[in-house]
């Protein structure tokens, strides 16, 4: 028994320390889109040299770039949310090929769920894993940030009407996660644990980004 509760401890605390790299790993770009999505609440007339500028430390993406929404959402109208007007910049898109040749861009193919659980918790969402580029391809994600129409004397939008009807865009990027995954599958095989990590923003509707590993005897996940 006491063996047991050994090998248990160590592997709560090996568990610990992986969770933490993990939030480590993705909090990085999360706070450089939010950068990027804070720039864009207040830029009413940027340009593409201004995004550059401001994106340009955003290193942890393959990818990243401004899509405007062009309309506000009938649903919206028919909650009686007021319509947001479809003006400021057009679309602005960045590469980042780290020394690499330019990767083809591709889309996974829940890209506009992904936006539309943005838009409507007012939080970031991200896709399931896709391979991005062309081959050899590198799995990644795309992180998603909803941009929102924001009047200096009016309050944050707090309703899902009130975030369709001041839509303005969404700022994402391409995030590979390659090591990410090498490093739960090592970690996983190395516990006998099986790990699974998700998007959990909208709880009825999960996204699986990665599952690996068998459980652990008496189902330890």
């Amino acid at each position: 028994k006491a063996t047991q509760e050994s090998r248990r401890q160590g592997t709560s605390r090996q568990m610990a320390a992986l969770q933490d790299e993990l939030r480590f790993l993705m909090a990085e770009p999360i706070n450089q889109l939010a950068t990027v999505e804070r720039w864009l609440t207040v830029a009413q007339d940027a340009t593409l040299e201004q995004f550059r500028e401001v994106a340009r430390n955003a290193q942890s993406f393959a990818a990243i770039e401004w899509t405007p929404a062009l309309e506000a959402t009938r649903e919206a109208a028919a909650e009686g949310a007021p319509q947001a007007a479809a003006t400021g910049p057009g679309p602005f898109r960045l590469d980042y090929t780290h020394g690499q040749p330019p990767m083809v861009a591709t889309a996974p193919p829940d890209l506009l769920t992904a936006s539309d659980r943005a838009r409507d918790t007012g939080a970031a969402a991200i896709t399931s894993p896709f391979g991005y580029g062309s081959p050899p391809q590198v799995s990644s994600i795309v992180l998603v940030m909803p941009v929102y129409a924001q009047p200096p004397t009016t309050p944050p939008p707090a309703t899902v009407g009130e975030r369709r009807g001041r839509i303005r865009g969404y700022a994402s990027g391409v995030v590979p996660v390659d090591h990410v995954s090498q490093e739960l599958a090592r970690e996983a095989s190395t516990l006998g644990l099986a790990v699974r990590l998700s998007d959990v923003t909208v709880p009825d509707n999960e996204v699986t980004l990665l599952s690996q590993g068998r459980p652990a005897s008496g189902g330890a996940s």
